[in-house]
């Protein structure tokens, strides 16, 4: 099933390419000390890289994106945990508002069975000219996480000493996802600064994750660094 659907999304992928004309193409590569998501820790506290491309479609509001984490840690064997494949959707709603529509493939290559797989559909909704850009984000998975999770984000920009510092603070409410106690899940706080370097962006970032324990009982408060590059092709 797994490798039908890869198929399928490779062949979609392809010709909507193909019909539309390629437009840009963005990759990544980002370097993580602990791979945390949504306050869990999905790498056993072990280091990963993580690349990512996202094409986009022509003059169509459309994208194509393709993201991986591999684990270079020594806890546990160094392979790629996951691949995302994501369908993008981004109409324009004025100056004032942004918003994002996502369809997300996840797939799992060290596990088996139906857990390897699963499917998820988000919704972004970012104020531009608001008080610390907040951006909404509802997620459901109606496949092997049953469930909805909100986050809401605050992002601001400010001055230290010769590096401008970009700050965001992200909390998220999980409706139960995975079979959790619904609840105030997790919390993230982060800095970051950009450098350029020629065509390439490099974007270290320091971030502290607290989470409920409620919802993640057996999570811890973390602290775990990430550096991106980030260019156009």
């Amino acid at each position: 099933m797994m490798k039908k659907l890869t198929i399928l999304f490779l062949i979609g992928f392809f010709g909507l390419v193909l019909v539309s004309g390629a437009g840009a193409v963005d990759a990544n590569v980002a370097y993580v000390s602990k791979y945390i998501w949504r306050g869990y820790d999905l790498n056993a506290g072990q280091p990963a890289l993580q690349p990512g491309v996202t094409v986009s479609l022509g003059q169509l509001p459309l994208s194509l994106g393709f993201w991986a984490s591999y684990n270079i840690g020594t806890v546990t064997k160094q392979e790629i945990t996951e691949i995302d494949y994501t369908l993008g959707f981004s109409p324009k709603l004025g100056d004032d508002w942004t918003h994002y529509l996502c369809a997300c493939l996840y797939n799992f290559p060290p596990v088996t069975g139906p857990a390897a797989k699963s499917t998820e559909y988000f919704y972004y909704l970012t104020g531009n000219r608001l008080l610390f850009t907040p951006t909404m984000m509802i997620a459901y998975d109606n496949d092997q996480g049953k469930g909805v999770y909100v986050s809401l984000t605050g992002k601001n920009s400010f001055v230290v000493g010769p590096l401008a510092v970009d700050g965001s603070l992200t909390a998220g409410y999980d409706g139960g996802q995975l079979g959790v106690t619904p609840g105030l899940s997790d919390a993230t706080l982060a800095l970051s600064t950009t450098i350029p370097a020629g065509e390439t962006k490099i974007t270290p970032t320091i971030s502290y994750t607290v989470v409920g324990k409620d919802s993640r009982p057996t999570g811890e408060n973390t602290l775990w660094l990430s550096v991106n590059l980030a260019g156009s092709l």
